[in-house]
């Protein structure tokens, strides 16, 4: 068995070798389709990496500890003491069995051992202890003799032969108890009746070194600085006989290497924790374990598994496609064995030993392939990470990381799938003879309507009953997602797009022969001979071209469907973040001085570089009281000057029933009208006109006003989900009754580039530093920087840019597989009188109608799943309901540059093939015959 199959892959790659232009293209189409596969969760891998080690960055920088660090702790007691060689031991102990158990390796330690509390007692009052009221502790660290400075007294070191423990502490401490270097004490330990007096010497002062950060568990100056310092052997010397418990407590604070980290593995690293909790519980006396990086990698975890999971949704269409370039690249192959193939049946080869061949051939392209693919997909996962917007790249500082996070399960899947697709195109050639390859070739067989009506009638109701589950859930986006569970347990929801796409390309791709047929019966007999013998060569050879419309018809699909999508998404990631500021920056002046708010007159601000315009807007609360009815409602009051709060606004039509012009001629006409929102008249069963009292709060003062409803909103700038809801009135109106100018926020509308961080060196000239800051820019600019944002992004370019390019390379060898197996009739063609422009013409016909029907076939099927999904993909990582809603937007623009641009490539590179392989083929034919 083992030579066959040796032999059968040295058949395989003398065939392969034999063919190299195909052997490339499918090594192509394999580095491409396992590069995506790859690329996805090393990339989702690379992002929740980030935002983890940015949120724990954050947590490091208040807590002053490194990251992904554990503690373990010890206190010892009388029954159960612990010495300091055995505290020594356990340091060990405990970093071998992290290891182990954990599978990371310790990057730093520290070790601290601390005595029971003690009391110090200053010479010559050894009947009553000073201080009686602060404990003390002595302590040694292990290595800290080379993160500290001496900076009064002796070296940190003990003689032997010392007769009293020699002590170090720090500045503070020592002014505090009144000591100098070279004074001798006692300390006092206490327990259980008995009193123990412990000979001291002060042999030094002593604080951290500026470069030892990383070496301390927290700042020594502030966790040490009631610690009389020593060494371990002073410390078993002097202090371990005087104590019960040998020492008080114990810790040894472990830095885990956060390179090795891969969140795949969390719960490996969870059970691993817990075995180290309970071994450690068994051996050390009271023991504990204070820190932990296992929420926080949990945490992580479901984030990168949620990533993960909408990036396959998204990419599945793109997946599918690839996965059938490669099987229509793998029967163009095949086809161009058939005389090898059939030379084979005819000796009595089986289709068993053929496909074993074919086995052999994919088993060496996935070979070859896999470590292209592993390099392609490394290299798409940087791509990724540059990636702004669709198919827009700009340069951005990446954390290394390997292919780290790559899901070994679903690459070997992937690589079982590219030999099962090669395997499939050796089983279509079966077993044919002589004379049938022959026939075949003479006039090659169109695939048989009864598939193409089967494939139908199977994915049109599965695309239907995709769509309607993905209807009844609502959305794909992460919003929906519940973090404990998977999104694949409803596979067909994320299938729906791509079934529809599958459908829509089979339902095209199987009209186009009717088309083809009518169109050779109606329009044939009015085109010069080029024009009427390509439509009859067409209308009578349609079905052969289904494989090319499949694939020109999905990239386009999936390319517009993409764009789309990113489109919306994009518009809507702007909108959301214009929703929460309001305008482009808004903020409450403020005194430098004493920070109270001040009131420049607005032409202050206006003058400033980079300010467009503004208004002001005063923000203040308000309550609601029902007559007899018990309780309020508070309310978010925002009093604006209509004319210039219109101009400074982001406002989208679909927040109101009416205009924002419309409601802001309500205000002009009522002085004291009021906008609301819908909800608050559902609320409280106020209509339209009906007047209502408010209490409003202006500080420190509380006034009942009465307001006319004038205008009703459903949404409106700054009105977030959880916060009180939003009412709008005239700020002029407030101020006559109030009597005097309110406190107001500025609302800026900036020149593109500038944002609060620019403007604030002009705001302090004037003597202003701005509060409550709303800036549109810093949170455009904080967001797009997201590795999350990017992933999506990044997913819907490289997976259209690699469809395309296989697309395409995919069509040219199909095309080029047609033009070969017509070698004789274009010989006859030209005997009889054709030229060579006359037959070209005659072949661009053909391949330039089914270009063109597939880019037109693709952009209407693209438009239309546009509009069937895109409102489904409400992409957002934000856990409550976004706002303002989802509005699905159609890429017109971007569909029409892609599918220009498709059909000018496509054309083009057609037209050249076709006629370099004419030349070469009909030339070839005229010397040798048929050889075939």
């Amino acid at each position: 068995m083992g030579t066959y199959a040796l032999l059968a892959i040295k058949l395989a790659w003398s065939r392969l070798r034999a063919r190299p232009g195909f052997a490339a293209l499918s090594l192509l189409g394999v580095s491409i389709t396992l590069g995506l596969i790859v690329s996805i969760p090393v990339f989702a891998e690379l992002a929740a990496r980030q935002v983890l080690l940015e949120e724990l960055e954050g947590a490091a920088g208040s807590t002053g500890r490194a990251l992904f660090s554990l503690r373990y702790y010890s206190l010892p007691t009388a029954d159960w003491p612990m010495s300091a060689v055995q505290a020594d031991q356990l340091e060990a102990w405990l970093r071998q069995l992290t290891e182990r158990e954990i599978g990371l390796p310790v990057a730093h330690r520290y070790h601290q051992v601390d005595s029971p509390a003690v009391r110090f007692v200053p010479r010559g009052s050894e009947s009553e202890p000073a201080g009686y009221g602060t404990p003390f502790n002595v302590a040694f660290v292990p290595g800290a003799e080379d993160h500290l400075e001496v900076t009064q007294g002796e070296p940190f070191q003990v003689s032997p032969d010392d007769s009293h423990l020699a002590v170090w502490v720090q500045e503070r401490l020592a002014a505090q108890l009144g000591l100098n270097v070279g004074d001798t004490h006692h300390l006092s330990y206490s327990a259980s009746g008995l009193r123990s007096m412990i000979p001291i010497r002060i042999a030094g002062v002593w604080r951290p070194k500026e470069s030892s950060s990383g070496f301390w568990y927290s700042d020594p100056e502030q966790s040490l600085r009631f610690h009389f310092l020593t060494t371990q052997l002073a410390y078993r010397r002097f202090v371990e006989p005087a104590v019960e418990e040998g020492i008080g407590f114990a810790f040894w604070y472990y830095v885990l290497d956060d390179n090795r980290i891969e969140l795949d593995r969390v719960d490996g690293y969870a059970r691993g924790l817990e075995r180290v909790r309970l071994v450690a519980g068994a051996r050390l006396p009271r023991p504990g374990l204070d820190l932990s990086p296992l929420e926080p990698l949990q945490t992580a975890h479901r984030r990168k598994t949620m990533l993960v999971t909408m990036l396959y949704g998204l990419s599945l269409p793109v997946i599918t496609l690839l996965y059938l370039s490669l099987a229509l690249i793998s029967v163009a192959g095949a086809r161009q064995q058939l005389a090898e193939t059939a030379v084979l049946a005819s000796r009595g080869a089986s289709r068993l030993h053929l496909l074993s061949i074919a086995l052999a051939e994919g088993a060496v392209l996935a070979g070859v392939g896999l470590p292209l693919g592993l390099g392609t997909g490394y290299f798409l996962s940087r791509l990724a990470g540059q990636c702004r917007g669709f198919l827009a790249f700009s340069h951005r500082a990446l954390p290394e990381g390997g292919l780290r996070g790559l899901d070994r399960g679903v690459l070997a899947a992937a690589v079982g799938l590219i030999i099962v697709a090669h395997v499939a195109s050796a089983w279509a050639a079966g077993t044919i003879g002589v004379a049938e390859h022959g026939r075949r070739r003479s006039r090659p067989p169109a695939s048989p309507r009864w598939l193409r009506a089967g494939l139908l009638a199977l994915l049109i109701p599965a695309a239907a009953y995709a769509w309607w589950e993905l209807d009844q859930r609502g959305t794909l986006g992460m919003l929906s997602w519940d973090a404990s569970g998977s999104p694949l347990h409803e596979p067909l929801v994320f299938l729906a797009p791509t079934l529809f796409f599958l459908a829509g390309a089979v339902l095209l791709a199987g009209v186009f022969p009717l088309l083809a047929r009518l169109g050779d019966a109606v329009v044939a007999r009015f085109l010069s001979l080029p024009g009427y013998v390509g439509l009859r060569s067409l209308g009578r050879e349609g079905g052969h071209y289904a494989g090319s419309l499949l694939l020109v018809v999905l990239c386009l699909a999936v390319g517009s469907f993409q764009a789309s999508l990113a489109a919306s998404a994009d518009l809507w990631f702007v909108e959301r973040l214009e929703y929460r500021s309001g305008s482009d920056l808004t903020f409450l002046p403020l005194a430098r001085e004493d920070g109270q708010p001040v009131t420049l007159p607005l032409s202050a601000y206006l003058e400033i570089p980079g300010v467009e315009d503004g208004t002001r807007v005063g923000e203040f609360r308000a309550e609601y009281s029902a007559p007899g009815v018990p309780g309020r409602i508070a309310l978010q009051m925002l009093a604006v000057e209509r004319l210039g709060f219109q101009r400074v606004v982001h406002w989208r039509p679909d927040y109101a029933p009416e205009s924002l012009g419309a409601l802001m001629n309500q205000l002009a006409l009522h002085s004291d009208g009021i906008l609301v929102p819908s909800s608050f008249l559902a609320q409280t069963g106020l209509s339209l006109g009906d007047t209502t009292r408010l209490e409003t709060s202006f500080g420190y003062l509380r006034r009942q006003l009465e307001f006319t409803i004038v205008g009703v909103f459903d949404h409106f700038p700054t009105m977030l989900p959880g916060w009180p809801p939003v009412v709008v009135t005239n700020l002029e109106y407030l101020e006559r009754t109030v009597g005097g100018e309110l406190i107001w926020h500025a609302w800026l509308t900036l020149a593109p580039g500038m944002d609060a961080d620019r403007l604030r060196p002009a705001l302090v000239e004037r003597g202003v530093v701005p509060g409550s800051v709303r800036d549109l820019g810093g949170m455009l600019a904080r967001s797009q920087g997201s590795l999350e944002r990017a992933a999506v992004y990044g997913v819907l370019s490289l997976g259209f840019m690699a469809a395309g390019a296989l697309a395409i390379a995919g069509l040219l060898l199909h095309v080029w597989e047609s033009l070969a197996t017509r070698v004789q009739r274009f010989a006859m063609m030209r005997a009889i009188g054709f030229s060579a422009g006359q037959l070209v013409a005659t072949s661009a016909v053909e391949f330039l109608a089914v270009v063109v029907y597939g880019t037109a076939g693709g952009a209407t099927l693209g438009v239309a799943a546009s509009l069937v999904f895109v409102p489904y993909f409400q992409l957002t990582e934000d856990a409550s309901a976004p706002v303002p809603p989802f509005v699905p937007r159609v890429a017109w623009l971007d569909i029409g540059a892609v599918g220009a641009a498709s059909a000018l490539v496509l054309g083009a590179a057609v037209a050249a093939l076709m006629y370099l392989n004419f030349r070469q083929q009909v030339s070839q034919t005229l010397r040798l015959g048929d050889q075939g």
